[in-house]
Parts: structure tokens; sequence; C-alpha cells
């Protein structure tokens, strides 16, 4: 959460718990109370059947929030005809290589989105040699120049 301090915060860590076999057997039994955030949420998880990559939904959709400014419910962007978030056109500053990788992670079924941590890493180094590459291969007048500090002000006597 953001503060209007401009303070970053988590917040809502009231509803996390630690996965145990008690737990695991009332999930099983559906004696489990469930906590949805509608868009962030996974179909899966909203069936009680949660799995490892319905974190990387929930990640990729928070990152779909932070990168457009927008739920991943706003009608702008999510289309419920083909239950598709549609976000790119409202984040163009986005690489592709970076959208391919957040689409990749709120893929619909879990079967399609990363396996698991290792391979998200995999992904975002390669997304950052990308970059580099591209960087270095830049001509030379269209790097950034390096920006020297302003002198310091003077100081009263």
């Amino acid at each position: 959460m953001l503060r209007p301090d401009g303070q970053l915060v988590l917040i809502d860590f009231g509803a996390v718990r630690a996965v145990t076999q008690t737990y695991m057997a009332k999930q099983e039994a559906q004696n489990v109370t469930g906590i949805h955030s509608m868009g962030f949420t996974p179909p899966e998880q909203m069936n009680g059947q949660a799995v490892q990559q319905s974190d990387f939904f929930a990640l990729g959709r928070t990152f779909v929030y932070l990168l457009t400014g927008k739920e991943p419910t706003d009608s702008s962007i999510y289309d419920p005809y083909n239950d598709q978030c549609q976000w790119r056109a409202a984040a163009p500053q986005v690489s592709a290589s970076l959208a391919s990788l957040i689409d990749h992670l709120i893929a619909r079924l879990p079967k399609d989105r990363p396996a698991d941590t290792q391979s998200i890493l995999q992904q975002l180094h390669a997304i950052d040699q990308g970059i580099e590459t591209a960087r270095q291969h830049q001509p030379e007048d269209s790097k950034p120049q390096a920006v020297s500090a302003p002198p310091p002000p003077p100081t009263s006597l």
C-alpha cells in the first residue's frame, strides 16, 4: 500500500497462514474460509484447489495493476467474453519480453504458467541480458549522456 506521504507498506497479512497437514485436510473437506481478491485470485484457488502456480497468477496480476494503474477486472482491460486481461495497450512502456513474462504468469490454466520460481528467475535473467545487449549495441549518439550533479548551493556566512 502506498501511504499519502509516499511510504510503501505491506498490509493484509491477517489472511496468511502456515500450510500444515491439518490445514490440508480441512481444505480437502472444504472446511477452510476462502479470502479472494477479484481479478487477483486465480480460478483454481477460487475453487479451493490452489497450487504453486496460483501465486504466480496473483503476482502477474499485481504487476498488471502496478504497471497500468487499473484493476485486472477494469472493463478497459478485461474481456469477460474471453476471460482475458488485455493489459498491454495500457502499459506501452513495458518491453515485449517483460510483457510476455507477465502474460505467462497470468495464464488461465496453472499448467500454462511457469513451473517454478527458478523458471521465472531464468526468464528475468534472459530479459536483463537482452536489455544489456541492446544497450551495448546502441549507437553512441543515442546513448544517454551522464549528467553531472549540480554544484552545491553556496553557504551563507
